[in-house]
Parts: structure tokens; sequence; C-alpha cells
């Protein structure tokens, strides 16, 4: 229940925000709506790809103490890909 509330709430909005601050820092502003009809969608099924399966193994698989790092190695490699989408 936290998983599918989270992919389904949280997700969208992360994404929405983490492309309109990226391009209002770098001051594209106006490349936002272009950019979120381009990458949102892709971005957000990549997103359930990923985080679905890895939040599922970590509290199923994952023993507690571990759990932090398991995540956090597959952050990085998922702010790689965001970084990418974000300028392309």
């Amino acid at each position: 229940q936290r998983l599918a509330l989270d992919q389904v709430l949280f997700a969208p909005m992360y994404l929405t925000t983490f492309y309109t601050t990226v391009l209002t820092l770098e001051g594209h502003l106006s490349k936002v709506p272009d950019k979120l009809r381009n990458e949102l969608w892709s971005s957000l099924k990549a997103n359930w790809m990923l985080w679905v399966p890895v939040q599922f193994a970590t509290f199923r698989y994952i023993p507690m103490r571990f759990q932090v790092l398991w995540v956090n190695c597959f952050g990085l490699a998922w702010n790689g890909y965001l970084s990418l989408t974000s300028h392309r």
C-alpha cells in the first residue's frame, strides 16, 4: 500500500518538480511545458520499472541495516538517468 501510494502520488509530483526546477535554475523556464510533455511520461515509466522492484525488494528481502545503502545505490543510478533526460 505504501509502495503504490508513493508511486502513484509522489513520483509524478517529484518528476514534475525536478524538471521544472532544473530548467528554471538554468534560465529556461519557457521550455518547461515542452520538457514535461516530451519527458514526463517516459520518465514516469522508467521510474516505475526501477523503483517498484527496488522498493518491493527493500521491504521484503533486504535486512534493515542494509536498506539505506541498497536504496542509495539505485538512487545514484536514478539521478544519473534524470540528469541525462533533463539535458536532452
